[in-house]
């Protein structure tokens, strides 16, 4: 048997720049719509922020469905005094931040 050596084709280059992110738009007055906005315009934002603001204790829940959507989430364990147990806070990447500032329409 004869064995012939497979090469790896060399990268083919893309015509349209791959874009960065590429999410779906959550319907308007939504809470994922209004986590969005809250993300963009005040930064990270956890359980308690969520609370302040009236939106529930679905906090993860909205987050979920913004990740199924493309949003791209990071999640980091903070502490805060007067909680014994960490809590998540959720913000953008910078795609999605940039994304977001750009609106529905694309444009700055």
């Amino acid at each position: 048997m004869r064995v012939i050596p497979v090469t790896t084709p060399p990268e083919q280059r893309a015509f349209w720049p791959t874009p960065l992110l590429n999410a779906r738009w959550p319907a308007v007055g939504t809470h994922a719509d209004k986590l969005l906005q809250e993300l963009a315009s005040r930064g990270p934002v956890s359980q308690i922020e969520w609370l302040a603001l009236g939106m529930g204790w679905r906090l993860a829940a909205t987050v979920n469905e913004l990740n199924r959507m493309g949003w791209r989430l990071t999640e980091a364990r903070t502490h805060r005094r007067g909680c014994d147990v960490s809590i998540s806070e959720y913000s953008l990447t910078p795609p999605g931040l940039e994304a977001v500032k750009r609106g529905r329409g694309g444009h700055p």
